[in-house]
């Protein structure tokens, strides 16, 4: 947080030893909730003539990294690290027919029995609670 908010947060300090002084910390509370563009953008703020960071892709985080040195930036970092992407995060298989078998899994793809099921096309169609305590809501996409 020390990094990419850096302005924000008005941190202190260098790349992996930031702190952040607690007083600052409701005035990027506010930044985060009254964000309307998630976290594609940075806050264009400027604190110490630096402003928040972002990297675009992840081959620009690489190629930072590369460039930073060992002792800055280590690569065992990288696995803690990410790059916020605009795709959209879902699965892209669907069933098909294999040849010679007697069962049309592809006509099958969007019945709701079916156990080859074409997930991009399955819906909430009553609520329920997920594992992780929140409720899944139906959604009218029409």
């Amino acid at each position: 947080m020390g990094w990419r908010n850096y302005a924000s947060v008005k941190a202190t300090g260098t790349f992996g030893s930031f702190t952040i002084p607690t007083t600052n910390l409701p005035s990027f509370f506010n930044l985060i909730t009254s964000n309307t563009t998630g976290f594609l953008t940075v806050n264009p703020a400027t604190y110490n003539n630096l402003t928040d960071q972002a990297f675009l892709s992840r081959q620009q985080l690489l190629k930072y990294q590369a460039s930073a040195g060992s002792t800055t930036f280590t690569a065992n970092v990288l696995q803690y690290l990410g790059t916020f992407s605009r795709d959209l995060n879902a699965p892209i298989w669907s069933p098909a027919t294999p040849t010679g078998s007697t069962i049309n899994y592809a006509a099958q793809a969007n019945t709701a029995t079916s156990a080859n099921r074409d997930v991009l096309g399955v819906r909430v169609t009553t609520s329920f609670t997920r594992a992780d305590g929140t409720t899944a809501q139906v959604v009218n996409l029409s």
